[in-house]
């Protein structure tokens, strides 16, 4: 889909990178907001989800499979589809590899300024063309990059071997702190707007917030922003009502954490007064009273877990969905079976002798 300065309506990054969805989720993503949507463009930000052959450990478990990402062009709906390759300072799947650590600086970035950074890179650049094939609409992320002009000179001499054009993603040169995509070879011309989505958003980072939020806002914001026709409405009411379920397990489950661990404070509180032998009004019964509501509070955010993940499966990556909801349980586990063995302890210390 051409660009035009004149079409306000932005184009969408989906983030693979933390949280992959499944693959026919992320079909059905692409379709979604390309299409009912109406974002002019949806860009792929694939990190580890990109199946990497130049070093089989750059991908990762969850990558998803070739001939996936190879067919994703056929889908999209009326938007632009764009492919975007990582730039130096995205990427975190080949730097843990600790054979590969010297390439990068202390600030985490490819160092293009070492003949070896510069072959890997551009081996990763033809890992990435050759899959997707010529006819790819390609852009380099460079967001956040101090000297974005160093990657763009490495791969351009590529890129002029091959005949293809890039896009250039970057913060908007106009200091909204917006990415825009650009032409590489400069900075004027049509630029497009994106905004972020993560489709495991607040999962992706561990429930800090919920499983949900970026589909909803994506999809309100289309519906506000954008003329819908009727059948494209039905479709996203629909998706967003499925959304805003996942959306409210999620924020339950984040209810039942955060009151969990409220109680292992005021345990903790407890426990240290006792064992330093400071009064403490009505120990026993205030400790069996917390240690109470800390059961109750890790019994629902278990319940709360097997929810969400049945309402899940299918959408995103079973086995990141499994390790990010254990990564949240298991710590309170550990917490209560650490603090166990101290409340008895402080409970029989608080207990009122009995009489003789």
């Amino acid at each position: 889909m051409p660009l035009s300065e004149g079409n306000a309506r932005p184009g969408i990054i989906v983030e693979l990178a933390d949280f992959p969805p499944t693959p026919e989720r992320l079909i059905d993503l692409v379709e979604l907001l390309g299409g009912e949507c109406g974002y002019r463009a949806v860009a792929l930000d694939w990190g580890a989800s990109f199946p990497w052959s130049t070093d089989g450990r750059f991908a990762g478990r969850d990558a998803l499979p070739e001939s996936v990402v190879a067919g994703l062009d056929r889908v999209g709906g009326r938007a632009r589809l764009l492919q975007l390759f990582p730039g130096p300072g995205e990427l975190p799947f080949v730097r843990r590899i600790s054979a590969y650590r010297p390439f990068f600086t202390e600030a985490g970035r490819l160092d293009l300024g070492s003949p070896g950074a510069r072959k890997l890179y551009l081996d990763l650049l033809d890992d990435f063309l050759d899959l997707l094939g010529a006819s790819a609409d390609f852009a380099v992320k460079l967001e956040g990059e101090g000297e974005p002009e160093a990657a763009l000179g490495v791969l351009a001499s590529r890129l002029d071997e091959r005949s293809l054009s890039f896009s250039a993603v970057l913060r908007d040169p106009g200091g909204s702190g917006q990415l825009v995509a650009s032409p590489l070879r400069s900075r004027e011309g049509p630029r497009l707007p994106l905004l972020r989505f993560r489709p495991g958003s607040g999962l992706g980072a561990v429930i800090e917030s919920s499983v949900e939020a970026a589909l909803l806002e994506a999809i309100e914001r289309a519906r506000a922003s954008f003329a819908v026709d009727p059948a494209s409405a039905a479709r996203l009411e629909i998706e967003r009502r499925a959304a805003a379920e996942r959306d409210g397990i999620a924020r339950e489950l984040e209810g039942d954490l955060a009151d969990a661990w409220d109680a292992v404070r005021r345990l903790r509180e407890l426990v240290a007064r006792s064992e330093l032998g400071a009064p403490c009004p009505d120990g026993a019964e205030a400790l069996s009273r917390e240690r109470d509501r800390l059961d109750g509070a890790l019994r629902r955010a278990r319940r709360q877990s097997e929810r969400l993940a049945g309402v899940c499966r299918g959408i995103l990556s079973a086995n990141a969905l499994d390790e990010a909801l254990s990564a949240r349980v298991l710590p309170l586990e550990e917490e209560l079976h650490l603090l166990d063995p101290r409340v008895r302890v402080a409970t029989r210390r608080s207990a009122p002798p009995s009489g003789g």
